[in-house]
């Protein structure tokens, strides 16, 4: 009695050393060369957790996106982005390339400016590389035809179309501030095909450089 006693004594000892069963996650193989994740011991009785955000650097606040939206001005209730403002001043802004796009828009706000108060001064301010010769001389023809002055001016850069409209201005008030640039070159083309269609295209080259030369103000005699 006394050894089965025992040996029950001992098998209980036994089986409270045995700890429980555990599960382990396998690690993901990996090629040669970069090292194996940390194998963690998960316990059975708890839901598996999903996979932890990568935290933000310190001292890197997380961006937050934005929509891009134009600038405006106001106070209040009374809020408008600030080309519109610009316009209600008389204030024009030619700041790219010179194509029929910007050419219709700038039209139509001479025009409407124009209509509003045909005694009142224009501005224009000019930063463009220059462009089409055709949607440059539409802008140029709509400043001379309008009643009222228009007055240019460069900031940046003016060349090529861009430098012609800045000279486009009324006599007087044309002016650049003092780190614009000012470039002017002649008509620049190409041309492919039969020799009859380079020989027109040819004579149109000729032609706008004798009439942007007509145009150009004549620079002030020196006193």
């Amino acid at each position: 009695m006394r050894s089965t006693a025992a040996a029950a004594t001992v098998a209980i000892a036994l089986l409270g050393l045995v700890a429980p069963a555990r599960t382990f996650r396998v690690a993901p193989k990996m090629s040669m060369g970069s090292r194996s994740p940390l194998v963690m011991p998960q316990d059975p009785s708890q839901p598996p957790q999903p996979p932890a955000e990568p935290e933000t650097p310190p001292g890197r606040p997380v961006p937050e996106r934005r929509p891009a939206f134009l600038p405006t001005v106001g106070t209040g209730d009374k809020q408008t982005d600030v080309l519109s403002r610009l316009l209600k001043d008389r204030v024009l802004l030619l700041g790219s390339e010179v194509n029929d796009e910007v050419a219709n828009v700038l039209v139509a706000q001479l025009l409407v400016l124009a209509a509003d108060d045909p005694e009142s001064d224009i501005q224009l301010w000019i930063n463009s590389p220059g462009g089409s010769v055709s949607a440059g001389m539409a802008i140029y023809d709509t400043m001379q035809f309008i009643p009222c002055d228009v007055s240019t001016v460069c900031f940046g850069m003016a060349a090529s179309m861009g430098a012609f409209l800045l000279g486009a201005g009324a006599k007087g008030k044309r002016k650049s501030l003092p780190n614009a640039r000012i470039m002017v070159h002649q008509p620049l083309g190409g041309a492919q095909g039969q020799a009859a269609d380079i020989e027109i295209q040819a004579k149109e080259i000729l032609y706008t450089k004798v009439k942007r030369k007509k145009l150009e103000p004549k620079p002030r005699p020196k006193p």
